[in-house]
This record gives structure tokens, C-alpha cells and sequence, in this order.
């Protein structure tokens, strides 16, 4: 199944080689790996924008710190989108 779904995306080797990194993967069905799909997004997310509000606090010019507050901003935004959409699909 994950050779299935990861074939109509952008970059299927980068699908499966993630998807299939998940021991679940093996036996998921669609909405599992679904799931597994918006987890790892989901932690991708998280983790930069940790990087970009660690960035910004490290940063030694007014410039860079506001490209790191800009960047952080859409992270933010997708975020709150990908949370939405999860709750859209599962209710």
C-alpha cells in the first residue's frame, strides 16, 4: 500500500523512505497511514520552528531577526492548518 499511495506524490522515494521508517507502515491501511503521514508532518513542524524561535533568540542583527519572526509566523500558520485539517477528517 505505501508503494501505492507514495507513487502520486511529488517525490515518492522521500514518501516511502519516510513512511516506511514507521514500523506501523507495514500493516496500516489508508487512514493509518494517513495518520502516520500527519504525525511526522506534524513533528517536522514542531521541531522547526523550535529551530527558527532558537535562531531568532540567537540572532546578532535586527535583520535576521526579523526574517526568523517572519519565517516562524507561516510555521505557525501551517500548523494550525494541519491541526484543523485532522479534526476536519476525523469528525
Amino acid at each position: 500500500l505505501v508503494t501505492d499511495v507514495c507513487i502520486k506524490t511529488p517525490v515518492p522515494s522521500l514518501c516511502e523512505k519516510l513512511l516506511r521508517s514507521d514500523p506501523h507502515s507495514k500493516t496500516a491501511d489508508l487512514e493509518t497511514l494517513g495518520t502516520i503521514a500527519f504525525n511526522m508532518t506534524s513533528d517536522l513542524i514542531t521541531s522547526t520552528s523550535t529551530m527558527l524561535e532558537f535562531l531568532y533568540d540567537n540572532a546578532t542583527s535586527t535583520e535576521m531577526r526579523k526574517l526568523f519572526r517572519f519565517c516562524s509566523s507561516y510555521y505557525a500558520y501551517v500548523e494550525v492548518q494541519s491541526t484543523m485539517n485532522l479534526c476536519y477528517i476525523h469528525y
